[in-house]
């Protein structure tokens, strides 16, 4: 998800995010609890 790309920390690439955070790649945190709020967006379609 985009809301996660901030978030990451991979061997690739590093999110903007991940220097605030002491290196920690918490995108997982982030995808799994925006999942539930897009949802009913996506659904209602």
């Amino acid at each position: 998800m985009l809301v996660e790309i901030p978030f990451m920390s991979t061997t690739f690439y590093t999110g903007p995010m991940v220097a605030h955070l002491g290196g920690a790649d918490i995108s997982w945190l982030i995808g799994w609890s925006s999942r539930p709020r897009s949802t009913p967006w996506r659904c209602a379609r």
